[in-house]
C-alpha cells in the first residue's frame, strides 16, 4: 500500500521542482503513514482510529520517505552511467 501511495506521490514531487525535495519525499512518508492509519481503521470497523502517531511512528514514516527519494536518485544515476556514451561508460566510474 505504501508503494502505491509513494509512486503517485513521487511524480507530484518531481514536477514541484521547487526547494529541497529530499523534505518533500519525507512529509509524503508521513502522510502515507496516516492515510495507511485512516484505511486500516476503515477495514476495521470494530477499533478506533488508532494512529499510533508517537515521535518515533512519525520518524520511521519520514525516513520511509528518505529512503524513497535515495533510491529513485541512485536508480537515476545508475540509468544515466549506463546509457551515457564516450570515454567513461562505465558504471563504477560514474559512480565514484
Amino acid at each position: 500500500m505504501y508503494i502505491s501511495l509513494a509512486i503517485p506521490a513521487a511524480f507530484l514531487i518531481e514536477r514541484i521542482r521547487f526547494g529541497f525535495q529530499w523534505v518533500y519525499y519525507m512529509a509524503a512518508g508521513v502522510v502515507a503513514f496516516v492515510f495507511i492509519g485512516v484505511v486500516n481503521s476503515a477495514i476495521n470497523r470494530d477499533r478506533y482510529l488508532e494512529l499510533g502517531l508517537g515521535l518515533g511512528d512519525v520518524f520511521f514514516a519520514s525516513m520511509a520517505g528518505l529512503a524513497f527519494y535515495f533510491s529513485i536518485k541512485i536508480i537515476d544515476r545508475i540509468s544515466r552511467a549506463i546509457t551515457r556514451r564516450g570515454n567513461r561508460t562505465t558504471v563504477h566510474h560514474y559512480l565514484v
